[in-house]
């Protein structure tokens, strides 16, 4: 129908550009903030992927997902969901679970691989997980390529931040 056309390129338009675009800004903060994990980008192809992986685990691009309808009674941790409640589940706080790796606060491309969520899971899964990887990995290369000396041109407590779809810098004022 055309509502469902309207959805699918909504989701398409939300989910392939602002996604990315949030956490190529969320990613160059990050990074700046964590300057030890920029040279990792350039050591090996199989480094520069851990970084993204990395990031997107320590950022996570969506980080409440659509709410997800319970279609029958269940109990996860103690807490009865019935059937016809609606769950929203952080995606953050899962990719930032002490169960699933040490020191999950701490942004660290040389952790031991972790599966995260960042692009979802199981039947959710985000069909541009691979392509948004490719994007990102290919925009902080090369930012830092042309811009070795890249830095913050204000605390990073002075950067503002918008929230639409998904969160992300509003702008990222550096200097080189």
């Amino acid at each position: 129908t055309d509502e469902d056309l309207t959805g699918l390129c909504t989701a398409l338009i939300l989910g392939g550009v602002e996604t990315v675009a949030g956490m190529i800004g969320f990613g160059v903060l990050a990074l700046l903030d964590n300057p030890g994990q920029i040279e990792l980008l350039f050591e090996s192809p199989e480094k520069a992927e851990r970084v993204v992986n990395e990031l997107v685990r320590y950022l996570s691009p969506v980080q409440a997902p659509n709410p997800r309808l319970a279609i029958k009674d269940v109990v996860i941790d103690g807490q009865l969901i019935k059937a016809g409640d609606y769950v929203l589940c952080s995606i953050l706080m899962a990719n930032r679970d002490e169960a699933l790796t040490p020191d999950p606060d701490v942004l660290d491309a040389n952790r031991a691989a972790v599966s995260d969520v960042g692009f979802g899971h199981g039947i959710h899964y985000c069909v541009g997980a691979a392509l948004a990887r490719s994007m990102l990995r290919m925009a902080y290369q090369t930012l830092w390529r042309r811009f070795p000396g890249l830095r913050l041109a204000v605390p990073i407590e002075e950067v503002k931040y918008r929230s639409a779809f998904v969160d992300c810098p509003d702008q990222v004022p550096v200097t080189w």
